[in-house]
């Protein structure tokens, strides 16, 4: 899930306005068009809920994936040898 921090209007078929603040889930990237994406809303009891193209951005960039430092790792693989 990413929040929403620009309001967009669909103004073609396939796209869904969101606004600011709402949150969405991030389906896929379109291929061949990278500035645009695929989300779905959070369900609110509507079956399927509401999914469409939005241009990334409107969407705040999930923070970098992490990674865990070597002596950290060695560390967890130490702890679970010991397990």
């Amino acid at each position: 899930m990413t929040w929403v921090i620009n309001d967009h209007t669909a103004a073609g078929a396939g796209q869904l306005s969101v606004s600011k603040g709402q949150q969405v889930e991030v389906i896929e990237t379109v291929a061949g068009s990278p500035e645009w994406c695929l989300v779905r809303m959070p369900s609110s009891g509507l079956d399927p809920p509401p999914e469409g193209l939005v241009p990334l951005s409107v969407l705040k960039q999930p923070p970098a994936p992490t990674t865990p430092r070597i002596h950290e790792l060695g560390k967890y693989c130490l702890l679970l040898s010991f397990a």
